[in-house]
């Protein structure tokens, strides 16, 4: 089997552990529907002794875990290895909001004076999350799914109608935020785990000392955690973003000899401060050591904030979620065979 060919099983049998996991945090036995095993063993008999650009394969598969454990619902994008028309106008709207998130106000007027051309892509992904929103509230209750919370939270507060706007908000969020970041995510640190396999062993170690069902224990998985960290700092998700972008004061800032005036927004590429010498030893290397074990190669741990100074819902996503996800594979997929398939 050719080397691409076992990185390839590394990354399906990754796949089938998450979603594993995904019915094991929540509780319910997997829906007959969403049996990833069976379309990961199509896409690895058909890519064996070729190579495979999993980004579209690992979105997919983030969007359908999204579907399941946050609304309750199958978008089945796997299975019919294509993307949901909505998803697509979502990210075609995205392409206007990245060039003007530092002056969001444009898009702002846009969409609401002139809703044409990318608007419209908006607008119809928000009907899309509005359509799920009105499933789950349509339905029996009690269905263990996170928009379903949501709802029950809404309705044990004392008010006499549910608060449709803030919900549709909260649905939009979930879906819009909880997916694309946590896909980019999953696909980096597979990245680095194909690139330098050992630290799989690592981590099969670290799982043999908990219970895989202890959400907060797998979390504090030093080695574990080291290397997602490490792979956000190389490669962080939001290279350049608006999120944690600040305002100059009044009178105005001078930085590195260069005056900026008062009222500007700044913001900074953290891409490039993931790689400064200033803060890390060794900045290009990739070492999760370094999050635990090895302290003195952080110089500055300011200059980590792969989400913004703030965290948001996808960086939640990756603690409370992928994280516990990500190892199951080390515990769930037959040791031996997985240490052959990293040897190469």
């Amino acid at each position: 089997m050719s080397g691409g060919a076992e990185t390839l099983k590394i990354i399906m049998s990754l796949m089938i552990g998450i979603e594993n996991t995904v019915h094991l945090l929540h509780g319910r036995p997997k829906k007959p529907q969403f049996q990833v095993r069976l379309i990961l063993d199509d896409f690895v008999s058909e890519s064996l002794g070729q190579p495979l650009v999993i980004n579209e394969l690992v979105s997919w598969f983030t969007f359908d875990c999204m579907g399941d454990f946050g609304f309750g619902q199958d978008f089945g994008m796997m299975r019919e290895r294509k993307w949901l028309e909505p998803i697509l106008h979502m990210h075609a709207s995205w392409s206007l909001l990245g060039v003007f998130s530092p002056a969001i106000w444009v898009p702002r007027i846009s969409f609401a004076f002139f809703p044409i051309g990318k608007a419209q892509d908006w607008f119809k992904a928000l009907a899309f999350s509005e359509s799920l929103l009105k499933t789950c509230l349509e339905r029996e209750s009690g269905q263990a799914d996170i928009v379903s919370e949501f709802i029950r939270d809404y309705q044990k507060s004392k008010r006499d109608q549910i608060d449709y706007s803030k919900l549709s908000g909260d649905a939009s969020v979930l879906l819009f935020t909880g997916t694309d970041t946590t896909a980019s995510s999953l696909i980096i640190v597979l990245y680095f785990l194909a690139r330098f396999p050992s630290h799989v062993e690592k981590i099969q170690e670290e799982l043999r000392t908990v219970d895989i069902r202890d959400v907060r224990a797998l979390t504090s998985l030093p080695h574990l955690t080291g290397t997602i960290n490490e792979s956000m700092r190389l490669l962080p998700v939001a290279l350049t973003t608006n999120p944690g972008s600040r305002v100059t004061p009044a009178e105005g800032l001078t930085v590195d000899g260069t005056f900026i005036p008062g009222g500007v927004k700044i913001c900074t590429s953290r891409f490039v401060l993931g790689k400064l010498n200033s803060a890390y030893e060794e900045p290009e290397s990739f070492i999760p050591e370094r999050w635990y074990s090895r302290p003195e190669l952080i110089k500055d741990r300011r200059a980590f904030a792969p989400f913004g100074i703030e965290a948001v819902l996808g960086y939640a996503a990756i603690e409370a979620h992928f994280s516990p996800r990500l190892v199951t594979i080390f515990e769930d997929e037959k040791g031996p065979e997985l240490r052959q398939a990293t040897a190469a």
